[in-house]
């Protein structure tokens, strides 16, 4: 995970479907930028195999979320590109300051409307039908 508040940067990792961690280090990264507890937290992750259960607990939590489609985000193709989390975690956290400054075109948004696509994933990684 990447937070920024526009000057500076935090890269933290927690393991996967910790939700409680999730929220410890939002209210971490709001304490080290200064935000108040109401501050309005916009974030994005790349659609893929746990589905859409991140997403609806994020905008639970009142979080602005975004998912994206992975094949649309921007890369280089002029020169081998190195591949890490934290890497990846920067880029999409750039890309996501560039969506909210009016640049829409920086990526395409993926529909989140589970009912329509007939499945969703559950935290524990399950597909269940709807």
């Amino acid at each position: 995970m990447a937070f920024n508040d526009g000057n500076k940067k935090r890269h933290v990792t927690i393991k996967a479907r910790d939700l409680k961690q999730l929220g410890v280090e939002i209210d971490k990264a709001k304490r080290r930028f200064h935000h108040e507890e109401k501050t309005q937290i916009k974030s994005c992750y790349e659609a893929g195999r746990d589905g859409f259960w991140i997403h609806r607990y994020l905008l639970h939590k009142g979080i602005d979320n975004l998912v994206v489609d992975s094949s649309s985000i921007e890369v280089s193709r002029r020169k081998r590109r190195a591949k890490s989390d934290r890497l990846d975690a920067g880029n999409l956290l750039r890309l996501l300051m560039r969506y909210h400054g009016n640049e829409r075109q920086v990526w395409k948004v993926v529909s989140t409307d589970c009912r329509r696509r007939g499945y969703e994933a559950s935290p524990s990684g399950n597909r269940n039908t709807t």
